[in-house]
């Protein structure tokens, strides 16, 4: 079996998988979004004084006076039969404000447009000193469901834009360019100061091949005259050793 294609083929299964699991909800991964009725209640803890619940403050890092309102995402499967129900406010100092909300024909307080029910407020929704501050949505009638919810800010701002984390980014990708241009300064100048020893070494060994090629081998190679002047020589040598000894 080809093992670059097993690997390939289980990468592949891999990846399948975790997309799958992403699009399965995008509230997943956010414990403070529950439906406590699933299906007809959906709350959003934004803050809590109780350290053991999942709050939206506590996991953005934002204060809770900065809260101005709420956007609901919702997937209406049937829009023949209508869709609404309830959207409001739960706090310690604001307990259970509650508006109705509908589709464009239902007449209601606030309208959808099938895929957003917003509310939104001039003042802060919560107090510092709140105990519990939650936003709810409710389900009395339609066949639609919550896919994600976001809070806002003064005007309608989308307060999780406010963190600031993405301003660090070009300094991040500075540090990061930096050693590579260095990196690539040395690649550079390392084969320059390698020629010139390699180039000293390999002039000998040319020269000598000549002497130690036999006369018998190829001849293409362009040293046949020079065999042939050695070989003379060689001859003549011996010649004239020979006479001396006569």
């Amino acid at each position: 079996m080809n093992i670059k294609k097993l690997v390939g083929g289980f990468a592949a299964v891999v990846l399948a998988s975790t997309l799958a699991s992403v699009s399965v909800s995008a509230t997943a991964g956010k414990p403070y979004i529950e439906e406590r009725t699933p299906g007809k209640d959906y709350f959003l803890t934004v803050n809590s004084a109780d350290a053991n619940i999942p709050a939206w403050c506590k996991d953005s890092g934002i204060d809770v006076t900065e809260v101005y309102g709420v956007r609901w995402y919702i997937q209406v499967n049937d829009e023949s039969q209508g869709f609404g129900g309830g959207v409001g406010i739960n706090a310690t100092a604001n307990n259970w404000e509650s508006h109705d909300w509908g589709n464009a024909d239902a007449a209601k307080e606030i309208t959808s447009d099938g895929k957003t029910v917003e509310i939104i407020k001039d003042e802060p929704v919560f107090k510092a000193d709140d105990a519990y501050a939650n936003f709810f949505l409710q389900n009395w009638w339609g066949d639609w469901s919550v896919v994600d919810v976001e809070v806002l800010g003064k005007d309608g701002v989308l307060l999780s834009d406010a963190v600031g984390a993405v301003a660090e980014a070009p300094a991040a990708e500075e540090e990061v360019a930096e050693p590579e241009a260095e990196a690539a300064e040395e690649e550079v100048a390392e084969p320059e100061s390698d020629d010139e020893p390699i180039a000293v070494e390999e002039a000998p060994a040319v020269e000598a091949a000549p002497a130690a090629v036999p006369a018998t081998e190829n001849t293409n190679t362009g040293n046949a005259s020079a065999v042939a002047i050695v070989s003379v020589m060689a001859l003549a040598a011996a010649a004239m050793v020979t006479s001396r000894r006569k």
